[in-house]
């Protein structure tokens, strides 16, 4: 469905940047998450942390949320490495003391998530643990940033996410864990999306939660397809991504492009280059891809991803990138305020969502949810919010 953008010309948002190779970290409104776990294994990325920030680390002035890295850890441990680092609660705090975490930052608890396959009793201790976990935490950082680190909600039943809800009450901000990532395989899809629906009737339903008195917050719903069932569903949500490599994702894949963590640690797609790529980028109208036809553009878009390419043309395929991923999300954003508390989006998002066999059932979920949030107020409060210095 076209819509019609406010904000098609991009120095409207980036002032007169456009040249600059880092021009995507002056887009001020998206809330980035990173994870620190290099930071307990790496002295010299954590002494760089300790010396200006973590702000200054990434090369990222917006709103970020910071990942305890608590999935690593426990992989770590399985796999026997780093075993002489610190994987302490007492070092997290020290990390999250050296990020200088600012107010409209937020960082995540320590937790051990229940799996769907974890037994009843043992999840119900794991949620106990997490609070626990979580106040300690609280009390070994400053004052300043104690109401930064959020709990998380988990559970796979009723019981288990009752009671962790339970844990969540009087808090503002409360995360949710990953669903979207977790359905790269879509072995999981079922359980995903029964899980989804329970959430959806309990947050919605619950007097101490709904209508917006706790703002929840999905970390790592990355792209515009997460972004728009998020919003459908009166949830915030974190793209997991550097920002200076990745920028933000669209329908566009990176394909066979490197991805690299904070720890420069590569990671190559393998994504083919499809006919929808090729569609996005012939219809694009973004500062990049003005003027150039398909060739032009395709060639932009890839710039910088052979071997023996420079800096300079790395640079300049990452900004160009940059721009034409943040065009996208800038005009998805104003669709989602367009439709949003209307019957259109669900049948725009029905149709969106038609080929999609993970997303669909996660959508119909939503939609038949007990209660529906008020969306015209959530789109409201979430532009209130992005725009609070």
């Amino acid at each position: 469905m076209a819509t019609t953008t406010k904000s098609s010309d991009l120095i409207s948002v980036f002032g007169n940047e456009l040249g600059k190779a880092q021009v995507c970290q002056h887009y001020r409104s998206e809330r980035f998450m990173f994870s620190v776990f290099d930071l307990y294994t790496n002295q010299r990325r954590r002494a760089a942390v300790e010396a200006s920030g973590f702000h200054a680390f990434v090369g990222h002035d917006a709103p970020l949320m910071l990942d305890s890295g608590g999935y690593q850890i426990l992989r770590a441990k399985i796999k026997g490495q780093h075993t002489k680092a610190d994987f302490s609660i007492e070092a997290l705090a020290r990390i999250y003391e050296a990020a200088r975490l600012g107010p409209n930052d937020f960082a995540m608890s320590l937790d051990t998530p229940p799996i769907w396959s974890t037994p009843h009793e043992e999840a119900m201790q794991l949620i106990q643990q997490n609070a626990a976990r979580l106040e300690e935490l609280r009390s070994l950082v400053p004052d300043a940033i104690r109401s930064r680190i959020l709990p998380v909600l988990h559970g796979w039943s009723m019981p288990t996410f009752m009671a962790s809800m339970d844990t969540c009450r009087g808090e503002p901000v409360v995360g949710i864990g990953a669903f979207f990532g977790l359905l790269a395989n879509g072995k999981l899809c079922q359980e995903l999306v029964a899980k989804w629906r329970l959430m959806m009737n309990l947050i919605h339903t619950d007097p101490e939660f709904k209508d917006g008195r706790v703002r929840f917050h999905a970390l790592g719903a990355s792209g515009a397809n997460p972004f728009h069932l998020c919003v459908y569903s009166g949830i915030e949500q974190t793209d997991s991504s550097a920002w200076r490599q990745q920028a933000a994702y669209y329908k566009l894949s990176f394909v066979g492009l490197p991805v690299a963590s904070i720890s420069g640690k590569c990671k190559t797609f393998l994504a083919p280059w499809k006919a929808t790529h090729e569609a996005a980028l012939r219809t694009c109208d973004c500062e990049c891809c003005k003027g150039l036809n398909i060739a032009e553009r395709k060639a932009l878009y890839l710039l910088g991803n052979e071997p023996a390419s420079t800096t300079d043309e790395k640079a300049a395929g990452e900004q160009a990138r940059g721009i034409h991923n943040i065009h996208h999300m800038i005009l998805e954003r104003e669709l989602a305020e367009e439709l949003a508390g209307t019957p259109r989006y669900f049948r725009y998002l029905k149709e969106r969502f038609a080929h999609s066999r993970n997303l669909r059932p996660f959508l119909q979920a939503s939609h038949e949810a007990r209660f529906q949030p008020d969306l015209v107020r959530f789109i409201k409060d979430l532009k209130r919010k992005e725009a609070t210095p």
